[in-house]
């Protein structure tokens, strides 16, 4: 095998290479890379240089952890959305579109007989709530939804046939309920002669003679 030598002096760098004929592919590009470079070290000339491995990062994606959802997590949510109460824009809680809660007391005011009509049943409501939660005052949607709630067997009543009904006893003699239309919405009570027309029903309810 030929030997051969090489020699070449530039400017503040001088190079010195000996070699075989074989290695010449080698040393043309270490040459190569040695001029462009000037910094790779003299070894490169005479082995081949190491290829460093090249060290995959993970993606974004990959290196955030993921937070899991539990399904049971999404149906509490879904619950608690069914379950809210009506609110309206300003986030008052809209009570006008709850019916009131109360345990009734049939032994006292008996139950509501089916063949009352709208207006006797809006009375008997008005004066067992009045009794056993305090509230005497109440608009004909909570009338209605109130009853309806406690008393759906008696057959249930319409929010507009209450307004309808319970004006019409405000027009007739004895006046046996009053509108305090300076409250939105206006609210209705029971006089005097309104209590005692709604205890006669109460009898009747609890099968008395009135």
């Amino acid at each position: 095998m030929s030997k051969f030598k090489v020699k070449m002096k530039i400017t503040g760098f001088e190079m010195e290479i000996e070699g075989s004929r074989d290695d010449v592919p080698n040393i043309t590009q270490a040459l190569t890379r040695q001029l462009a470079g000037m910094l790779q070290p003299p070894t490169g000339i005479v082995e081949p240089p190491v290829t460093s491995p090249v060290t995959v990062l993970p993606s974004i994606s990959e290196a955030l952890p993921v937070e899991e959802v539990k399904p049971e997590s999404v149906a509490r949510k879904r619950t608690r959305a069914r379950t809210r109460r009506p609110v309206q824009s300003n986030g008052v809680e809209d009570v006008e579109a709850t019916a009131i809660d109360f345990r009734h007391a049939p032994e006292l005011y008996g139950n509501p007989v089916q063949a009352w009509t709208t207006a006797n049943k809006a009375l008997w409501t008005l004066y067992v709530i009045g009794e056993m939660v305090g509230e005497k005052e109440l608009s004909a949607k909570r009338i209605t939804l109130s009853f309806n709630k406690h008393f759906r067997q008696a057959k249930e009543i319409i929010a507009n046939n209450v307004t309808r009904d319970l004006g019409k006893l405000r027009l007739k003699k004895p006046v046996l309920v009053s509108e305090d239309t300076t409250r939105t919405p206006s609210v209705w009570y029971l006089t005097d002669e309104g209590i005692r027309a709604a205890q006669n029903l109460v009898a009747e309810a609890l099968g008395r003679d009135t």
